[in-house]
């Protein structure tokens, strides 16, 4: 095809040229649209492995956290058995001070009535 007019072949056709042009810079841009697409994909692949790699440690802090929380638990149980046992102690002791005190009144009371 030539780049003259149709109507006056002596003239340059401006519209065929403008279309060439156009041809051109939507190639550019082709081209420049593949290099971002390229550019995106390895963005995209690293913010997965990224996301990968927070969702792999997530699991192992969670699995430490639950780790912490049975030590916890067990530590708070040990503390309540430890602050019951001087508790223990003194129910202990009143026990066997009513039970003297007891005997004693029974026993009182016995050698008052001769037994």
């Amino acid at each position: 095809m030539s780049d003259k007019c149709l109507i006056d072949p002596e003239r340059d056709c401006y519209g065929l040229i403008k279309a060439n042009e156009l041809e051109k810079d939507i190639e550019a841009l082709e081209d420049d649209l593949n290099s971002l697409r390229k550019q995106n994909s390895g963005t995209h692949e690293r913010l997965f492995d990224r996301l990968n790699e927070l969702e792999r440690k997530e699991g192992i802090q969670g699995e430490q956290y639950k780790h912490i929380m049975e030590k916890l638990t067990q530590l708070a149980t040990d503390m309540a058995e430890i602050k019951a046992r001087p508790a223990r102690r003194w129910e202990g002791i009143v026990e066997q001070v009513i039970g003297i005190v007891v005997a004693a009144v029974v026993g009182f009371m016995l050698a008052r009535l001769g037994i």
